[in-house]
C-alpha cells in the first residue's frame, strides 16, 4: 500500500480537467514504454496503471469520493482486476468470434486497453463535475512516522533473509523477522499510544512481508497446484486467446489463465516470475479489506487483531502457491467489504457487491461454491426471521428499506429489525444464474466435478464418522499422524481459535439485543463494540460455522477440497468472532483480553509460519529449511527444470513420459510445457502391477540426490523401500544426466 500510495500520491485532489490530463499523460508514458520495451520503466508503468487506474476512475464514476484511503486504495485495486477480467473476456469472445485467434498478443489488446481507457475517463470526467478525487491522508507525524520504522524494516528483511536462505541455507533473518512481526503485534496491542491511522499501512507492509516470503523461495514455481494452475497460463500465452482447453477444472478459472496472460502481455517479463509475484502482490491488499469490514463493528485495535489472525493462516503463508484461490478469496473479502462498508450509497453498493462476487465465479470454482452457500443461508434466514419473531409474539411494522422501499420487520418493545444491506432472494438468484451459466454451460468440467463430489458426500453419509472419508486437515486436527511437540502446539491453539470463534458467534447471536442492529433500541451495546453488527452479518458468521461443521461432518467434501483453505475463506467474517470471542473469555475470567487473545493468536501465527518447528529442532517449513517433507516434495531445483526442457525439445512427441508421483501435475508441464495427457506418475508401482514400462522415465532431484521416492498420499521413502523401483529402470538406458536430475529411455 505504501508504493501504491506513493505512485497515486499526484492524484490527491483532482479536478475532473486535472485527473483527464494525469490519466493522459500516464497512459502515453505506459505505451511509450511498451512499444519502446524500455526495460523497468516499461513493467513498473505497466503494473501501476493496469492494477490500479480503472478502478481509480470506478470509484469516481460511482461518486465514492468520501471513503478512507484504505478503503481507496483496495477498491482501486479490485475493480481494475475485476475490469481487464471481464473487459478481457468480452473483447476476446468478440475477436474469436470475427475470427481473430491472437487478441491478447500486444499490440490489439494495447489498442483495446487504451480506447477503454479513454472511454472510462470521459464518463469520470462527466460524473465527477463537482467533485475532487482526494487521497488524502498520508500525511503522519514525526511520532507515528517513528512507529512505522518497524513494519517499514519487514519488507526488506524478507527479501534479503530469503535471498541468504536460498544462497548459505541460512535462515536466521527470517527467523527474527517473523519474530520481529510478533514482536510488533503484541506491541500495538498493549501500547495505548498508537494511532488508528498506522493500523492500515502497518498491516500492508507485514502482508507484504510475509507473502513475498514463498514467492521467493525458488527461482522456480513452489507448491503443488500452482504448477497446473502456470501450465493453463502457458497454454493460453501459447494460443494468444482464452478458450476452454478441454475438460478440465482450471478452464473456469479465469485469475490463472486470461489475468496473467494480460499481464504477461503488457509486462514481458520471465512467465514464472510474473505468476510467483503478481499474485502475491494482488493479494496483499486483503488484510485491509478484513481490516475495514471489522473496524466498523469492533474499532481499530480490535480490528488490527482481526486482520492479523487472517494473515496467521497457514494458506495466507502459502498464498504464492494457491493463485486461483486466493485471488477469488481477495474477491471474496472485497464483496464482504463492499456490502457492509458506510459511506457507500445502496446503487453502488449492490453494484460492487455484485462485480465482486461474480469475479469469485470467474475466479475460482470452489470458493465461488462456498460463496454462494453463505449467501443461500443468509437469505433462508432472513425470510425466516419474522416468522421465527413472531412467535416470540413480536409483532410486525412498517418500516422503510435500504433503497426507500416499504418492508415488513418484526418488532418487539418497540424495536425494529434492521432493513437488509442487499443480500436478497433476487440478487442471490442472479448470482446461482451466472454461476450456473459459467460452470454448466460455458466451461461445464467445474460443475459436473462439483455435483460429483456432492453426490458422494450424499451417497457415503454412512461413513460419516470413518477417518478415510475425511480430508488431512479433518485429521490432523483429531490428533492423527502427530508426534512432535511443535504438533501438538500447533493443534492445541488452533481448537482454543475455533473455540474463540464459536464463543464469539454464539456470544453475539445469544445476546442480540445488545449486539445486532436495532433502531429505537435502548439496550447499550458492550464496550468492546464501535457499533452494533447488521442482521445480515451476524447470519454470514453463522452461516461459516455451519459450513466448517459440515466439512467434518461430511464424508469425502473435506478430501475433495481442503479444509484449511475453507478455514481461511471464512475468516474474512469470522475473524471479528475471533476477536469477540477472545474478549468475552476475558471478561468470563476477569482478566485483559490481551492474556487470552494474544498468546492463542501469537503462537498459532509461529506455528503456521514454521517457528515453533524450528525452534524446537524439527525442520518442517520450506521458507527456513533446505530438508523436510515440504522442500522434498515442493521445492523446484534448477536442475530438474533444465532435464524437463530438455525432454521437452528432444523427446518424442507422442512417447509417454513416466515418473514419481506428483511430478506428472506439477513439474513435467509448467517447467517443460509438456502435455499433461502424455505425463504417467508412479512408473514403479506401473511396473510392480506387469505394465510395460514404454517411454521416458524421468527422475528428479528428490530420486538422485536424496535416494528417494513419493508414494501415494505424499509420503517420501527410500528408493530401496519401494517395489520395482529398481527393475522399472533395468535395461533401459540414461540419455540425461546432470548431478539433480536423470532421463531413461
Amino acid at each position: 500500500m505504501r508504493n501504491a500510495a506513493g505512485i497515486i500520491a499526484p492524484l490527491r485532489s483532482a479536478g475532473p480537467l486535472r485527473l483527464a490530463i494525469i490519466v493522459a499523460g500516464l497512459l502515453l508514458a505506459m505505451n511509450a514504454a511498451v512499444l519502446l520495451d524500455v526495460p523497468v520503466l516499461r513493467q513498473v508503468l505497466s503494473f501501476f496503471f493496469l492494477t490500479f487506474i480503472p478502478g481509480a476512475l470506478l470509484l469516481v464514476i460511482l461518486r465514492l469520493h468520501r471513503l478512507g484511503l484504505a478503503e481507496k486504495i483496495v477498491l482501486s485495486l479490485g475493480l481494475s482486476v475485476s475490469f481487464w477480467l471481464f473487459f478481457a473476456l468480452a473483447m476476446n469472445a468478440l475477436s474469436l468470434a470475427v475470427g481473430y485467434t491472437r487478441f491478447l498478443s500486444q499490440t490489439p489488446l494495447l489498442i483495446a486497453s487504451n480506447v477503454a481507457t479513454v472511454a472510462l475517463t470521459t464518463l469520470a470526467c462527466k460524473r465527477g463535475k463537482g467533485l475532487a478525487f482526494s487521497l488524502s491522508g498520508f500525511g503522519l507525524s514525526v511520532r507515528e512516522k517513528a512507529l512505522l520504522v518497524v513494519p517499514a524494516l519487514l519488507p526488506l528483511l524478507s527479501i534479503l533473509g530469503m535471498r541468504v536462505m536460498n544462497v548459505t541455507d541460512n535462515n536466521m533473518i527470517l527467523l527474527a523477522m517473523y519474530l520481529l512481526i510478533a514482536g510488533f503485534v503484541i506491541f500495538v496491542s498493549t501500547y495505548h499510544g498508537v494511532s488508528e491511522r498506522l493500523y492500515p499501512a502497518s498491516l500492508y507492509l507485514i502482508s507484504f512481508a510475509l507473502l513475498i516470503v514463498l514467492a521467493f523461495r525458488s527461482n522456480h514455481l513452489v507448491g503443488s497446484d500452482t504448477h497446473t494452475e502456470f501450465y493453463f497460463f502457458q497454454r493460453t500465452i501459447e494460443n494468444m486467446h482464452w478458450k476452454v482447453l478441454g475438460p478440465d477444472m482450471l478452464d473456469a478459472a479465469l485469475s490463472i489463465t486470461l489475468l496473467p496472460a494480460i499481464y504477461q502481455s503488457f509486462l514481458s517479463i520471465n512467465p514464472e516470475y510474473l505468476f510467483k509475484v503478481m499474485f502475491s502482490l494482488f493479494f496483499s491488499i486483503s488484510p485491509l479489506a478484513v481490516y475495514v469490514i471489522a473496524r466498523k463493528y469492533i474499532g481499530g485495535r480490535y480490528a488490527f487483531i482481526a486482520a492479523f489472525f487472517f494473515m496467521a493462516q497457514f494458506t495466507f503463508v502459502w498464498a504464492a502457491g494457491n493463485a486461483r484461490t486466493i485471488m477469488a478469496i481477495m474477491f471474496f473479502a472485497l464483496a464482504i467489504m463492499a456490502l457492509f462498508k458506510e459511506g457507500i450509497s445502496g446503487p453502488a453498493r449492490k453494484l460492487l457487491f455484485i462485480v465482486f462476487a461474480a469475479s469469485v465465479i470467474v475466479a475460482h470454482y470452489s470458493t465461488a461454491y462456498i460463496f454462494l452457500f453463505v449467501l443461500m443461508v443468509v437469505v433462508a434466514g432472513m425470510q425466516a426471521l419474522p416468522g421465527a419473531l413472531a412467535r416470540l409474539r413480536r409483532p410486525v411494522v412498517s418500516a422503510s428499506g435500504v433503497d426507500g422501499q416499504e418492508i415488513l420487520l418484526p418488532r418487539r418493545r418497540g424495536l425494529q429489525v434492521w432493513p437488509p444491506r442487499g443480500i436478497t432472494v433476487t440478487l442471490v438468484a442472479l448470482l446461482f444464474a451466472v454461476a450456473f451459466f459459467w460452470y454448466g454451460q460455458v466451461t461445464l468440467a467445474a460443475f459436473g466435478a462439483s455435483v460429483s463430489v456432492l453426490m458422494d458426500a450424499l451417497f457415503s453419509l454412512n461413513q460419516s464418522f470413518s477417518p478415510q472419508a475425511k480430508g488431512a486437515s479433518v485429521t490432523a486436527a483429531a490428533g492423527a499422524g502427530i508426534t512432535v511437540a511443535p504438533q501438538y502446539v500447533r493443534m492445541v491453539v488452533s481448537w482454543l481459535a475455533i473455540l474463540f470463534i464459536a464463543v464469539g458467534s454464539l456470544g453475539t447471536l445469544s445476546r442480540y439485543e445488545r449486539m445486532v442492529r436495532l433502531p429505537g433500541s435502548d439496550n447499550a451495546k458492550p464496550g468492546y463494540l464501535r457499533s452494533r453488527f447488521d442482521i445480515e452479518y451476524l447470519f454470514l458468521g453463522l452461516a461459516g460455522c455451519a459450513i466448517l461443521v459440515l466439512l467434518v461432518v461430511l464424508p469425502w467434501v473435506s478430501v475433495q477440497y481442503d479444509m484449511e483453505r475453507t478455514f481461511f475463506q471464512l475468516m474474512v467474517v469470522l475473524s471479528v468472532f475471533f476477536v469477540i470471542g477472545g474478549v468475552m473469555l476475558a471478561r468470563l475470567f476477569r482478566t485483559r483480553w490481551q492474556w487470552i487473545v494474544l498468546p492463542v493468536m501469537v503462537l498459532f501465527f509461529l506455528s503456521t509460519t514454521g517457528v515453533t518447528y524450528q525452534l524446537s529442532g524439527y525442520p518442517a517449513s520450506l521458507t527456513l529449511n533446505s530438508q523436510g517433507r515440504e522442500y522434498e516434495l515442493w521445492y523446484v531445483h534448477d536442475q530438474e527444470s533444465h532435464a524437463a526442457r530438455w525432454l521437452k525439445v528432444n523427446g518424442e512427441d507422442n512417447s509417454r513420459i513416466f515418473t514419481d508421483v506428483g511430478l506428472g501435475e506439477r513439474l513435467l508441464p509448467s517447467q517443460g510445457g509438456i502435455d499433461r495427457s502424455r505425463v504417467v506418475g508412479s512408473f514403479a508401482a506401473l511396473h510392480k502391477a506387469g505394465e510395460y514400462i514404454d517411454g521416458y522415465v524421468y527422475l528428479s532431484y528428490l530420486n538422485i540426490a536424496m535416494k528417494k521416492a513419493v508414494l501415494r498420499g505424499y509420503r517420501t521413502v527410500d528408493v530401496t523401500e519401494v517395489p520395482g523401483y529398481a527393475e522399472a529402470l533395468a535395461g533401459k538406458s540414461r540419455i540425461y544426466v546432470t548431478n539433480g536430475s536423470e532421463i531413461y529411455r
